[in-house]
C-alpha cells in the first residue's frame, strides 16, 4: 500500500504535464472584446528573430456580395504590423499570409495579406465561440521565415454561453 501512495505522489505531477502539454504562461494573452460595436482588438505584439508583429483585430461588416455565414461566426480586419526589432523601423516588403485554428482544431484555408499604407491586412472569418489561434506566417524583405501566434477569445455574454446582440449586424 505504502509503495501505491509514493508511486501516486510521483506519477501525479508528471499526469498535469501530460494533459497540458503547453506552458500558458509563455503564451501571449488572449484578445479579449469587451464591446464588439466598435472595439479594435490588441492582440499584442511577438517578438521573431529581429522582426516584431503587432496584430490588431476590427470587426467588420459582411461584404455585399458575400453569402450569409453560419451562426457563431463573424468578419474581422487583422492588421499587422512588422517592424525591426532595434530600429522599429516598419517593414513593407516580403509576402505574408494568416491561417486561423479554432478551439475543435479545426483549421481554416490560409489568407494571403495585402500590405497598404503603415500595415499588412487581410478578412478574417472567426468562430466567436470560444478561443482562436491566429498563425501570422511571413517572408519579409530579408528573405527569413518567420511564424507569428496569437489568440483571440471572444467573452461569453449571457448565461447559455452564447454571444448576444452586442456583436454588429452584418
Amino acid at each position: 500500500m505504502r509503495f501505491f501512495l509514493l508511486l501516486l505522489l510521483i506519477i501525479s505531477p508528471f499526469n498535469s504535464l501530460a494533459a497540458n502539454p503547453v506552458d500558458s504562461s509563455k503564451l501571449p494573452l488572449s484578445g479579449m472584446l469587451p464591446d464588439l460595436k466598435s472595439a479594435t482588438v490588441d492582440l499584442g505584439v511577438e517578438t521573431r528573430r529581429g522582426v516584431s508583429a503587432h496584430v490588431r483585430l476590427d470587426p467588420q461588416p459582411a461584404p455585399e456580395l458575400s453569402k450569409p455565414l453560419a451562426p457563431g461566426f463573424k468578419y474581422f480586419l487583422l492588421s499587422v504590423v512588422f517592424s525591426k526589432g532595434q530600429t522599429g523601423t516598419s517593414i513593407m516588403s516580403g509576402q505574408a499570409a494568416a491561417r486561423t485554428y479554432s478551439d475543435n482544431s479545426q483549421k481554416t484555408k490560409t489568407v494571403r495579406l495585402e500590405s497598404a499604407g503603415d500595415n499588412w491586412s487581410a478578412l478574417l472569418t472567426l468562430n466567436t465561440k470560444g478561443e482562436t489561434l491566429i498563425k501570422v506566417g511571413s517572408k519579409l524583405e530579408d528573405g527569413k521565415k518567420r511564424i507569428f501566434r496569437f489568440f483571440f477569445n471572444m467573452p461569453d455574454t449571457e448565461p447559455s454561453g452564447g454571444v448576444t446582440g452586442n456583436i454588429p449586424a452584418n
